[in-house]
């Protein structure tokens, strides 16, 4: 049986909004263009709430990497049939990207008793006021992450990642 086929252990959503005005992320299809073929769009120089939701409650999240930084967790609701925890994500250290090219945030998130989650997504950042070419395409409400739990080592297969 291949992976597209096993029905999901979990599933990680991921959304984000900016912390000033609460706008969401925005993503556009490039095609082939670039290494994947849909690019978020985000601004430099700016933070995002991040709330990351585990369907069911696998474990405990203790750890989240987003763009190879260590995000505090700031906030969790534990329940059995989903965990909630949200952190800010700041955007600081990233210029706006020039044109032609993209950027890859990698996303690494260690659930304890279960492993390691790692994805990425593909990311144009935009100047802080540049609210029309930020906020045009498709919104995203949430990245949503279908995971299998490893049956050897820690890493947890990632069966899809889908914006919704």
């Amino acid at each position: 049986r291949t992976l597209e086929m096993t029905s999901p252990a979990f599933k990680v959503a991921i959304t984000a909004r900016t912390s000033d005005e609460g706008q969401p992320l925005y993503f556009k299809v490039d095609g082939q263009r670039f290494a994947e073929n849909r690019t978020v769009k985000a601004c430099a120089k700016s933070k995002y709430g991040i709330t990351l939701t585990l369907k069911p409650s696998v474990g405990k999240l203790t750890r989240v990497s987003w763009g190879g930084i260590e995000l505090d967790l700031n906030d969790s609701n534990v329940q059995d049939h989903s965990a909630t925890y949200k952190c800010v994500w700041s955007t600081d250290t990233y210029d706006v990207t020039k044109k032609g090219q993209r950027s890859r945030i990698p996303i690494v998130l260690v659930i304890e008793s279960v492993g390691k989650v790692e994805t990425s997504f593909q990311c144009k950042f935009y100047s802080p006021t540049d609210k029309t070419h930020s906020r045009w395409g498709d919104e995203i409400k949430q990245m949503e992450v279908d995971c299998k739990t490893p049956e050897v080592g820690e890493l947890v297969d990632v069966i899809r990642v889908t914006y919704k």
